[in-house]
């Protein structure tokens, strides 16, 4: 086990994931269904709302749903990679400029983000990262913002 790989595991013992277990334990089912833009002007950015259910003995949790931007997915794709080192990631798909967005490039680009969560969340070692457990799950983005800052 690598220091980074020992250190989320006594986040996750000193009870910072009381629901870790679960996650763990049960079949993920993510997808990431609307985009919508927040702020103005030079402040706007691109919001996405993802969806995770949690299987558990043939039952389905309450959907949990959280809004995330794209600089949230390239903080976890780069925490899998420094958790994982040497373990092949999924590839982020590239940042979509606000202008660019059309809605079938809207469509195919949540479709993609939402491969890449997929990919992640099927991958055992990946799955395992607190990294993932925290996007999915924290219920804001201040939260989020949070542990992002502590991983740095």
């Amino acid at each position: 086990m690598t220091e980074s790989q020992s250190e989320s595991q006594s986040d996750i013992e000193s009870g910072r994931h009381t629901n870790y277990d679960l996650f763990l334990n049960s079949i993920l089912h993510v997808s990431v269904i609307d985009c919508k833009t927040e702020g103005e002007g030079l402040s706007q950015v691109i919001t996405y709302l993802v969806k995770t259910i949690l299987e558990t003995n043939g039952r389905n949790s309450k959907p949990r749903v959280v809004r995330r931007r794209h600089h949230d997915f390239v903080w976890l794709h780069e925490s899998l990679s420094n958790w994982s080192a040497g373990c092949i990631l999924p590839p982020l798909p590239p940042k979509v400029v606000l202008s660019a967005f059309t809605l079938q490039s809207t469509k195919k680009y949540l479709q993609d983000l939402e491969n890449f969560l997929v990919r992640v969340i099927r991958h055992p070692l990946l799955r395992s990262s607190s990294a993932v457990y925290d996007f999915l799950f924290l219920p804001s983005r201040a939260d989020l913002g949070q542990v992002q800052g502590q991983s740095k």
